[in-house]
């Protein structure tokens, strides 16, 4: 019976258009990180900082004025992300 189950599963889903994940809250979850649309259960900093200092990212701060389209180029991302580690590694920010 479950190989049967399992063959009919296969064929729907040749034959089906894909149904897409939901994104809806697991209770108690508190936030989540997304890459388009796969849910990263456990994203890493080195994950996170990837995410903030994408393109998309970029222009959303752009579009928010947080900084021009021509000072992005002029940013060093990567410098600045080693400059976050660093500030996250410190135990009091204001004691190193």
């Amino acid at each position: 019976m479950d190989a049967r189950a399992k063959l009919f599963y296969w064929h729907l889903s040749a034959a089906l258009p894909p149904l897409e994940a939901p994104q809806l809250p697991i209770h108690n979850e508190g936030w989540t990180v997304w890459s388009g649309d796969i849910k990263l259960p456990s994203p890493s900093r080195e994950c996170l900082y990837a995410a903030i200092q994408d393109p998309i990212t970029q222009l959303y701060w752009i579009r928010h004025k947080r900084f021009s389209f021509d000072a992005r180029l002029a940013i060093d991302w990567d410098t600045c992300a080693a400059g976050m580690q660093a500030f996250a590694a410190c135990p009091a920010a204001l004691d190193c």
